[in-house]
């Protein structure tokens, strides 16, 4: 009669042949990981520690208050009926110049102004298109002759949006931003910068200059 079998005393492998094959995919994943970790980490080194593409300055900054008082409703002769809706803004012109810094074209596409109030209130506008700038020129008598005093009595273009500025080639020109404050607003504010958008670069941050 054959002795009986113990199959306690002839374990089975702890690890089959497809082991190996399991532990190679994982350490695959986790080389991949790391490699794809570390390129994002350089990525994000290169675009935020790269040396500025472009230089800015503003060279002149004026600031026109506007009140306009609406009637609605009703009639002036009757002297009953409707009100009258009162608005505020600041015209703020900017004389301002960009230059490339860079050994590649670059695209500017936007302006964009952003004014800190007395209370750390933030208010970020973009600037009024060319054709609406010149529309407010003829509009408000005030604008138009803090243009001719910032610039004196030659026209100063506005500053270009949707151009090409190629390697140390610099701009020139006008941004024009309206902001619905009080003149109070302006002139108790803690600061004005203004950003210059290009495509696939970086912002540039240009302050107001300190005054004297």
């Amino acid at each position: 009669m054959p002795a009986p079998t113990d199959s306690a005393a002839t374990p089975s492998p702890a690890f089959g042949p497809d082991y190996d094959k399991g532990s190679s995919r994982r350490t695959l994943a986790l080389i991949v990981a790391i490699a794809f970790s570390f390129a994002a980490v350089w990525a994000y080194v290169l675009m935020t520690q790269k040396p500025p593409v472009a230089a800015g300055v503003i060279t002149g900054l004026m600031a026109v208050p506007i009140h306009t008082e609406l009637r609605q409703g009703g009639t002036e002769e009757e002297g009953k009926g409707g009100g009258v809706e009162a608005t505020d803004q600041v015209l703020v012109l900017v004389n301002a110049t960009i230059k490339d810094t860079a050994k590649i074209p670059l695209f500017p596409v936007e302006q964009t102004g952003t004014l800190t109030l007395a209370n750390g209130e933030q208010q970020r506008l973009h600037a009024v298109s060319t054709t609406d700038m010149m529309r407010a020129f003829r509009a408000y008598p005030a604008l138009a002759a803090a243009h001719m005093a910032m610039t004196g009595s030659v026209p100063t273009p506005s500053l270009l949006r949707e151009t090409t500025l190629k390697p140390g080639e610099a701009e020139h020109g006008l941004v024009l931003f309206s902001f619905p404050i009080k003149k109070a607003d302006w002139e108790g504010r803690r600061s004005f910068d203004m950003e210059i958008s290009f495509r696939w670069q970086r912002d540039l941050a240009i302050e107001e200059p300190t005054p004297k």
